[in-house]
């Protein structure tokens, strides 16, 4: 799986991802939401479901040595996805 490869976001493509560290962005419909890095990737979309409900689609890219690494890469995402509406265009519990 890659960011050029958008999957919906529902439990069996969740399922599928790797339990590996690495970078995710969560979309609804082709809207960036959110951009962010996680230890294990499956566990962290399972629990952005349920923060976010609105996110229709979810895109990773694995192979980080280290959480600097990620970190990095996230802000460059952020930065290229400059129009992402970061949860208050979703609605956040917050």
């Amino acid at each position: 799986m890659a960011l050029h490869e958008l999957h919906p976001f529902t439990d069996a493509e969740v399922i599928r991802a790797p339990q590996a560290a690495g970078v995710y962005v969560l979309f609804q419909v082709e809207n960036p939401l959110h951009v962010d890095s996680a230890a294990n990737l499956r566990t962290k979309l399972k629990a952005e479901k349920l923060r976010l409900p609105q996110a229709t689609h979810f895109a990773i890219e694995i192979g980080y040595k280290t959480e600097r690494d990620a970190a990095k890469r996230v802000q460059t995402l952020r930065k290229e996805l400059g129009r992402v509406r970061v949860e208050w265009f979703a609605g956040s519990y917050r």
